[in-house]
């Protein structure tokens, strides 16, 4: 069954408490966190696969290269949409908290969100930053929001508290 229904309806196999739901670049299948491991399946439904162990994702996106990157205490990790152990590609430094990567359409730069403070207003004073995997140079892209993603019309999205911005 395809997507394009306005009536919601379960994905088989999906049925117990998932967290932190992403698409695949063509829109057939959903990642989510279960039970300390990221997984997909396909939006037909079936039997979910195991892509590979994580705590509770800070963010997931699900790259065009067959990748997935996510947040964890450590850093942005990165692991085969088929499957794998993920790896540490973007190390947090001391009292950082990264979330939500995405990899922008060069293949080498990862847009996400990082933060030093605490509480609840903590990514309302983050950072949003490109960080080059080859390079490892990060540039502040802006200061004071997060979430943020790049749309191929140029524009990026991002979110300050209760408000949706962009910014070309």
């Amino acid at each position: 069954r395809s997507m394009d229904a306005l009536e919601a309806r379960l994905v088989p196999g999906t049925e117990a408490a998932v967290t932190n739901p992403f698409f695949s670049p063509d829109g057939e299948s959903v990642g989510f966190y279960d039970d300390g491991q990221l997984r997909r399946i396909s939006i037909s439904g079936g039997g979910a696969v195991v892509v590979g162990a994580a705590t509770n994702p800070f963010g997931v996106s699900w790259e065009r290269d067959n990748t997935i990157l996510f947040g964890q205490p450590q850093g942005i990790m990165r692991v085969s949409a088929n499957g794998g152990m993920p790896e540490l590609v973007i190390k947090a430094n001391e009292g950082e908290q990264m979330h939500g990567p995405q990899l922008l359409p060069d293949g080498d730069s990862v847009l996400f969100s990082v933060t030093t403070a605490g509480g609840p207003t903590r990514w309302d004073q983050a950072q949003i930053v490109v960080q080059s995997l080859r390079s490892g140079e990060r540039k502040v892209v802006l200061r004071g929001g997060s979430d943020a993603r790049y749309v191929p019309s140029g524009q990026l999205v991002y979110a300050v508290s209760d408000t949706l911005l962009a910014i070309a």
